[in-house]
């Protein structure tokens, strides 16, 4: 089981966390075939 702790003080690389959710989402719009409404996607950017 893992937890997520926010108690802890952490350095993090902005762009990495970014480039690893596009990634994500990315994978996950390609595996599913689906296209993704123009609203999700405003949603989710702005």
């Amino acid at each position: 089981m893992c937890l997520l702790l926010f108690s802890q003080n952490a350095e993090v690389s902005v762009f990495e966390v970014n480039i690893r959710f596009i990634g994500g989402l990315l994978a996950a719009y390609y595996l599913s075939g689906q296209e993704v409404s123009t609203h999700l996607c405003v949603l989710l950017f702005t």
